[in-house]
This record gives structure tokens, C-alpha cells and sequence, in this order.
């Protein structure tokens, strides 16, 4: 009776030994890779809420001043920029811009005396409002 003699290639034995180090090390790379892109993802997540917040309290900011400007009627409402002041917005001091000018209502080229421009600008925002004299 012959003998059979089973032979195994190099290759073989090698896939037996489990992975190479160039294997591992390529692994960690690639998930590595993964890792930063979740983070830098997450980051943009978790900062978008906060710009929100910012937007948010800036406007809620800018329509209580313009109620309280506005309250002021038309008699009382002085010319220039004497009813700014500063506000804090979710923890940043933040100058509070109010500015008041006669305005043009009649297209005319001059402002007009019964016809006031309010402005109320914080940090780039703003928002516009006409008071007519009654």
C-alpha cells in the first residue's frame, strides 16, 4: 500500500497563523480614519444647536428692544442713537445698537418730520420699523 502525504504550501500555513502586522496595522488605519470622520461629524452636530440658541436669543434680543422703543410713542422718541445699550446673550456682552432718523416717507428727497426710521442692530442682525406721527 502506497502512502499518501499531504503536503501544505507556505501560503497555507500563513493563513493559519492569523493576521500579519502590515494586515493589522492597515486595519487600525482605516478605522482610524473612520473615527475622525464620525467625530468631525458630531462636532457640526453638536455646534449647530448652539448657533441656533445664538440666533434665537438675538432676535428675541432685538424685538424687546423695538417693543420698548416703540412703547416710547412718537413725541418721545429722540432723534440719534441715545436709546443703545448692551445685552447679554447667552453669556457674551453684546453692544445693542438703537438708532432713530427722521425718514423719507413721501419720496420727496427730504426726511420728514412726522415720519421716524427705528433700527435696533446687534452683532450684525437688525431689524427696521416706521413710526408716523399720529
Amino acid at each position: 500500500m502506497t502512502g499518501t502525504h499531504l503536503h501544505v504550501s507556505g501560503a497555507g500555513r500563513r493563513a493559519r497563523r492569523g493576521v500579519t502586522l502590515p494586515e493589522a496595522m492597515l486595519l487600525i488605519l482605516i478605522l482610524a480614519l473612520v473615527a475622525v470622520a464620525a467625530g468631525t461629524g458630531l462636532q457640526a452636530v453638536v455646534k449647530v444647536p448652539k448657533a441656533n440658541d445664538d440666533i434665537l436669543a438675538t432676535s428675541n434680543a432685538l424685538a424687546s428692544k423695538m417693543e420698548e422703543v416703540r412703547a416710547l410713542g412718537f413725541a418721545g422718541l429722540p432723534v440719534g442713537n441715545t436709546l443703545s445699550d448692551t445685552v447679554t446673550i447667552n453669556g457674551t456682552l453684546l453692544n445693542r445698537s438703537v438708532v432713530v432718523s427722521l425718514y423719507d416717507a413721501d419720496g420727496s428727497g427730504t426726511a420728514d418730520a412726522d415720519c421716524k426710521q427705528i433700527s435696533v442692530t446687534i452683532g450684525g442682525q437688525s431689524i427696521s420699523s416706521i413710526m408716523v406721527q399720529p
